[in-house]
Formats: C-alpha cells, sequence, structure tokens
C-alpha cells in the first residue's frame, strides 16, 4: 500500500482529519465532497400501476422474485411468469438504469439494492421492492449510488432500517430510506469510482464464467468416463457391475473411549466439525456409539434434503481419521479392487439415485432420516472397471478439481479486491478526481 495512503487511513481511524478533508456527521470526507441524503438524488421511489379488475392473462408479463435482488445485481433471469392472484396487484415495469431496492424482505436480505442495466418485458410488485429513479443524471451517477449502497457501511445502515414484529419479515419505510444520509463526490468523481469498479466487475463476471464452464466440462467428463461411455486411451473390454456387498466393507470400530474430531455430513459441502454445523456438538452420550473412519472411507447420510433428496455420500478427505453417526451407514471399499477416488466421484455424480430412489418406500421416517436399510444400501450396484482404469480416471477427474479450485480462489481474491477498492474509492479515502 502507498505511504500516503496508510498514513491518511491511520489518521483517519485515530480520528485525527488529514489535509484536504472534513469532518462531517457523515464521517471524514474531502473538502470538495457534500453531506447529502437519498431523498435529494432520487426522483421517486415508484408505486406502480393499477390493473384493472377485468384484465386477462397475459402470458408475456413476467414478475421478478425477491431474491433477483442480491450482491448490487438484478438478475432479470430470475423472473416468473404472472400468475391469476398477482394480476389485480399493482406492478411496475424494470427500467434501465434505475436501482431496485428489496423493501420488504427477510431481515438478511431486507434492503438489498441492485443496478438495472438493461430495461425488459419483466415487471416487479411494488409491495415487496422499489424502483428508484433518478433526479438527474447532471448530479448523481446511479451506478455510482448502487455501488455506495453496497458497500459494507450502507448496506448495514439500510439492513437496520427494517422494523416490524415478525422475525423472518422486515420491513423499510419509504421515509427512513430517503432521509438517510450519504457522503457525495462530484459527479466526475462518481463516474471515474464507478467505471472503476465496474470494470473489476467484469473481471469478476468473466471469471465466474471460466469457473462455470471448466464445471460444465468436468459434469460432462464425469458423465462419459465414470460410466465407460468414453474410454481412455490404452483401456478396452467391458466393465462388470457388482453389488456394493462385493466391494466395500461396512465399518462398525466404535469410538468407545477414544477421542476423536466428531463430524458430520452437511449436503453439498461433505464433512464439517460438528460444532461448526450445529454450534455446539451434539453427540451426548451417544459418543461413545459413534463410527471411526479414516481417509478414504465414505459415509452415507441418509437425511433427505433439496439437493439431495436420496441422501448423500462422502469420503473423508482432509483429516487422517473421525467420528461419525452411527445412523450414517459408514463403509471402506476394498483395497485391492477399488480406487476410493473414482467412486467418490461416481456417488458425487449421483449413480445411486435411481436405485435408491426405488428402495426407498416410505419416505422420511419420524427421526428425519430416509426409510432404507443397510442391507438394501449394500445390495446397491455399482461399476466396477480394473483399477488402474478407476485410477486414471479418478486422476483426471482430480485435475479438473484442482483447476476448479484455483480459479474459485482466484475469483475470491478478485471479489476481495473490488471490496478494497469500494472501501478506499467510496470514502475518498482515495482520489480519483481532484477538481
Amino acid at each position: 500500500m502507498i505511504p500516503d495512503i496508510k498514513r491518511r487511513i491511520d489518521q483517519i481511524r485515530q480520528g485525527e482529519i488529514p489535509e484536504g478533508y472534513q469532518k462531517k456527521s457523515v464521517g471524514i470526507i474531502p473538502q470538495n465532497w457534500n453531506k447529502s441524503f437519498l431523498g435529494a438524488i432520487i426522483k421517486e421511489l415508484s408505486s406502480g400501476v393499477s390493473v384493472n379488475s377485468d384484465i386477462t392473462i397475459d402470458t408475456g408479463i413476467y414478475v421478478l422474485k425477491t431474491s433477483s435482488v442480491s450482491e448490487g445485481k438484478v438478475d432479470l433471469h430470475e423472473s416468473k411468469p404472472i400468475i391469476p392472484e398477482d394480476l389485480k396487484r399493482v406492478r411496475c415495469p424494470v427500467l434501465q438504469g434505475t436501482i431496485l431496492i428489496s423493501r420488504m424482505n427477510t431481515p438478511m436480505l431486507v434492503g438489498e439494492c441492485g443496478y438495472v442495466n438493461e430495461g425488459s418485458n419483466i415487471h416487479y410488485l411494488p409491495d415487496r421492492l422499489w424502483q428508484a429513479i433518478n433526479r438527474s443524471e447532471k448530479i448523481c451517477n446511479f451506478k455510482w449510488l448502487n455501488y455506495l449502497l453496497n458497500s459494507d457501511r450502507y448496506r448495514t445502515a439500510i439492513h437496520a432500517l427494517g422494523t416490524g414484529t415478525s422475525s423472518s419479515m422486515k420491513n423499510i419505510s419509504k421515509e427512513d430510506f430517503l432521509t438517510l444520509a450519504i457522503a457525495f463526490p462530484p459527479l466526475l468523481e462518481q463516474q471515474k469510482i464507478a467505471a472503476i469498479l465496474t470494470t473489476q466487475d467484469k473481471i469478476i463476471e468473466l471469471k465466474e464464467k471460466l469457473l462455470a464452464e471448466k464445471q460444465q466440462q468436468k459434469k460432462y467428463l464425469m458423465q462419459q468416463l465414470l460410466t465407460g461411455k468414453k474410454r481412455l486411451p490404452g483401456f478396452s473390454g467391458e466393465w462388470s457391475m457388482q453389488p456394493l456387498s462385493q466391494l466395500s466393507k461396512a465399518i462398525t470400530k466404535k469410538t468407545a473411549d477414544e477421542q476423536y474430531e466428531v463430524l458430520s455430513i452437511s449436503a453439498g459441502i461433505g464433512f464439517v466439525n460438528q460444532c461448526e454445523k450445529f454450534g455446539k456438538q451434539i453427540a451426548g452420550e451417544q459418543y461413545k456409539n459413534y463410527i471411526v473412519i479414516s481417509r478414504g472411507d465414505f459415509s452415507y447420510n441418509k437425511g433427505n434434503s433439496k439437493k439431495y433428496p436420496q441422501g448423500c455420500i462422502y469420503p473423508l478427505e482432509s483429516r487422517e481419521c473421525a467420528a461419525v453417526p452411527n445412523v450414517f451407514i459408514s463403509f471402506t471399499m476394498q483395497k485391492n479392487k477399488c480406487f476410493w477416488k473414482y467412486y467418490k466421484y461416481l456417488f458425487e455424480n449421483g449413480w445411486l439415485n435411481k436405485q435408491l430412489y426405488r428402495l426407498i418406500n416410505s419416505g422420511v421416517r419420524n427421526d428425519g432420516l430416509l426409510n432404507l436399510s443397510d442391507k438394501e444400501f449394500f445390495n446397491c450396484f455399482v461399476p466396477a472397471p480394473p483399477f488402474n482404469e478407476q485410477t486414471a480416471i479418478a486422476e483426471i477427474l482430480s485435475t479438473a478439481d484442482h483447476e476448479i479450485g484455483l480459479l474459485q480462489k482466484d475469483i475470491e481474491q478478485e471479489k476481495q479486491k473490488k471490496k478494497a477498492l469500494m472501501q478506499l474509492l467510496l470514502t475518498g479515502i482515495v482520489r480519483v478526481y481532484n477538481g
């Protein structure tokens, strides 16, 4: 970090006013910045267009879901056809260059703001969302304003405006929103700040697009290689199909009095520390009956979820050993026949889903677990290619995973860079225009 910027940050943190800055109720800001209010910048928070009671269903009208507004963006793909009960409600067309604000939502999402990059035939229902219209483009750049409203400071301030008696739903009043005070730079500086942050957004979007492509490529490889539809060079011959009972062995070793890290399985994530998932260790007296698994062993969590209605299977990868609930079906693959990473990808690709669906004959039991016996599970069939072919397939997919992981870290770094830029530019700590 440039020494002058670091010194300025240290001064502001200590409450000192650096040269060329002033102290206002909105903080320590450059001398040519002003304090303003959203009501002075926003022309209106549109209230919508009334709909006649005798209107017929228009299948060409779509309305945004409330979840379409997040992280400073409006996802127009997150829309749905208007339904009959919405026909008589007030609704508004989404206009390009405006900012949509989630005026009523859950405590975590109320106050979320997103800039509308392009217009469409999509509408929104103003009992949940507002559309902020710019009073004058000669005074305010709305892209800059959207970045400001999505900075940590103003997100916290806007979320705090949410009120209501319901613990699951909060509402922001128009008066409270429009009287929110903000630090307001000259128009040219707003434009330059918006341009810098927009460039950073494009970098993130391009890398996220590349990530989606790599994830799709991996999915294709899994569908082709794991099933034998596509064979790697040097491999031929038919694969056998065998029940898990012939390729694996149930793990029955209990913890007894030995101490192990206690893990659970979270759908979509895999093994997690039980305290991290539940906020505390819930094993209690049952700990002595927990099962000890080692690296490369698998556990099947019979709890159903939206993502995994048939339950999910994960291998232990990041630890040498751990204790898991005995309600999981834990097993180890036969070392001389099976390379565990091949089966990791096979289960990840949902190979057992159809078989499990047929076996789960009465849904979820009273304890929240799927009605499936260990015997039924181990009678499920899986492919059993030659060991060296399993290893070769797993190596290709592991390489794909590695590339995806590196790109995910890169994207996270770019997001952190954007966050730092927002902190520096939107507060005036770093100047891009001194006129």
